[in-house]
């Protein structure tokens, strides 16, 4: 039981923060592209340029297969699917029994 709640643990955390960094990266992209930058002056505009460009370059976000982004519904997906899975195996255990 003791190594099923630290991997359950570890799983969590690990989802918590991705989801956090992603929101947080998301966040400032969103800032980034909701400034008045047509009111700056061109020095600003070719330093939000590149950092719009460093910005999309680096995807980060953290994916289990293509197409699985980890964040916390990542976590609950898994929690839900280990449930039913251990419950249809003590079911059958104890119809055994």
């Amino acid at each position: 039981m003791a190594p099923f709640t630290i991997v359950s643990f570890q799983l969590f955390l690990h989802c918590y923060f991705f989801g956090l960094i992603y929101f947080k990266k998301e966040s400032v992209t969103y800032g980034m592209y909701s400034c008045d930058w047509t009111s700056m002056d061109l020095k600003f505009k070719k330093l939000l340029l590149l950092s719009m460009r460093m910005n999309d370059a680096d995807k980060l976000m953290i994916k289990a297969t293509p197409t699985k982004i980890i964040n916390l519904e990542f976590f609950v997906k898994v929690m839900i699917t280990t449930y039913n899975i251990v419950s249809v195996m003590v079911n059958t255990f104890n119809s055994k029994i």
